[in-house]
């Protein structure tokens, strides 16, 4: 069973790769250098974050911003800031 979910996560990910979606900025990690947030489709606590590429200091909780989904890892998506 644990493997099903695995690929449908990675299926969900793959659906959503290039896509660009407005996400509200939770903070900052700083194990892997990456902000993360959420996008208006997740639920704290449930579904995964969206880890954003930006520099260290541009970003604050609560802001709202525009990602790009270019990568992801465990069901959690990676993106980096765009304009769109």
């Amino acid at each position: 069973i644990t493997d099903i979910l695995y690929e449908l996560s990675d299926e969900i990910c793959e659906e959503k790769d290039g896509n660009t979606y407005e996400c509200v900025v939770e903070g900052y990690d700083k194990t892997i250098k990456m902000y993360y947030g959420r996008t208006y489709m997740d639920s704290i606590d449930v579904d995964p974050k969206m880890f954003i590429t930006a520099e260290p200091g541009s970003l604050n909780a609560g802001d709202f911003v525009k990602v790009t989904v270019d990568n992801y890892i465990d069901g959690n998506l990676m993106g980096y800031l765009t304009e769109e």
